[in-house]
């Protein structure tokens, strides 16, 4: 009372008088700790709460009002240290456990908070809020089961919660069960701000169950009239997405080996406004495989004459003229200009190595796709071009090693069957003579 009347010496000496009189007691320092915290003389208020917690071990208060400080200013070890001693004496204490959560959540130290998160969850059942983190801790740190069984149990207090049922749907995507995860996608109500995304992969997964099918059956069945129902309903329904729908749809056609459909379908959707420069690449790169190449050297042209500093449209050009072995000269120019323009760039700096490899330059070829590789680790194609060089080099285990990798990434069945295929043919110490082109 009175401090908040404005007499800090006089609450201060009481509060000193009732410590002294209760010398095993913690609170009275802490309370004078808070006085100095108020006031922001930070450093005599973390000698009270250093103070405090001496007198009185086990109490908690002090213990995270010195660690907030700390987080204030910056210093999350000492904070987490401070947490970590305290917490190693008195593990159940709710309050220094949530604390601690919470910093190491924002620190994004997931493997290090599951277990304060699991222990307070024990404590703190209906807390809600904590499971739902515990339970994005557990995707993250892909314990899949335990995510599952977090947000289903979450679900039964929030049956219509659009984010649990978001969750349970990325998770079962994560891991390829595709039927569950459109049941929990397809739950999500159109008014949820998550229900175009949960649209989208909805489609994705039909377009990968369309594209099994039809492998394994050569027909369009089920699966296909399903994905195409599906993908044609909703551009009718979010008509404002209906190009990120048609490539969904081009893609999908385009994995069957129908490039003409998905050229028919980019093409029918050239004149709309969402039809960008990414997607003048996507249709651009399928006149390439149907060799209609001056069309496509025509979109990156429309490129090229808006942004004449578009590394990837020069990329395009170059890579496009090595492929067929023609004009090398002129590739490599197209592709030198695109290295200027993004020498970091992982998909171009394979370009230019795939053009010594073409011109017969291994040494460069292997030094320039290494670097392409460290860039960009997860693309196929470069882990593809990886194999065929080690392969040309007579190092047949690096070239399995490559082709292996590539499999870890690949999306299409199609692809996954030449990868395996290749596999085969390097047990052999040989390498299938179409990846040399691709």
């Amino acid at each position: 009372s009175y401090y908040v009347k404005g007499d800090f010496k006089q609450a201060v000496s009481i509060l000193k008088q009732c410590a002294k009189k209760n010398q095993g007691k913690g609170i009275y320092d802490y309370h004078i700790g808070k006085i100095y915290l108020d006031r922001k003389d930070f450093k005599t208020a973390k000698v009270f709460f250093r103070r405090s917690m001496k007198k009185e071990k086990g109490f908690s208060l002090p213990v995270m009002a010195l660690g907030i400080i700390y987080e204030d200013q910056g210093r999350n070890k000492q904070a987490q240290k401070i947490y970590k001693k305290f917490l190693k004496n008195y593990p159940n204490d709710t309050l220094i456990l949530a604390r601690m959560v919470e910093l190491l959540f924002t620190q994004e130290k997931f493997a290090e908070v599951i277990k304060y998160a699991e222990r307070l969850s024990d404590y703190e059942p209906d807390n809600l809020n904590l499971k739902v983190k515990l339970g994005i801790l557990y995707k993250d740190m892909q314990q899949y089961p335990k995510a599952i069984q977090v947000f289903q149990n979450l679900l039964k207090h929030a049956p219509d919660n659009d984010k649990i049922l978001y969750y349970l749907g990325a998770i079962f995507q994560e891991v390829k069960n595709y039927e569950d995860a459109i049941a929990y996608y397809g739950k999500i109500k159109q008014e949820s701000g998550l229900y175009q995304d949960s649209s989208f992969q909805i489609a994705q997964m039909l377009s990968l169950l369309a594209q099994n099918e039809y492998l394994n059956t050569k027909e369009k069945g089920d699966r296909h009239r399903g994905f195409m129902s599906f993908v044609d309903t909703k551009i009718e329904e979010l008509s404002t997405y209906k190009v990120e729908l048609s490539v969904i749809k081009a893609a999908y056609f385009e994995s069957i080996q129908e490039i003409d459909e998905a050229v028919d379908i980019m093409e029918s959707i050239k004149e709309e406004k969402a039809f960008d420069n990414e997607h003048r690449f996507y249709l651009a790169s399928l006149f390439e495989k149907e060799e209609e190449y001056s069309k496509a050297v025509e979109l990156m042209e429309e490129i090229l004459d808006a942004e004449p500093q578009n590394a990837h449209a020069w990329n395009f050009l170059g890579y496009s003229l090595i492929e067929r072995g023609e004009r090398m000269s002129e590739a490599y120019g197209f592709i030198k200009k695109a290295v200027d323009l993004k020498p970091n760039d992982g998909y171009i700096r394979d370009s230019l190595g795939w053009y010594y490899y073409k011109t017969g330059d291994l040494k460069k070829a292997l030094k320039e796709i290494k670097f392409a590789v460290e860039k960009v680790p997860d693309d196929v194609a470069i882990n593809k071009h990886m194999a065929v060089i080690y392969s040309q080099t007579k190092n047949f285990a690096k070239a399995k090693e490559y082709i292996q990798k590539a499999l870890g990434f690949v999306q299409s069945e199609s692809e996954k069957i030449e990868l395996n295929e290749a596999l085969k043919l390097l047990d052999q110490n040989r390498i299938p003579a179409s990846f040399q082109s691709k």
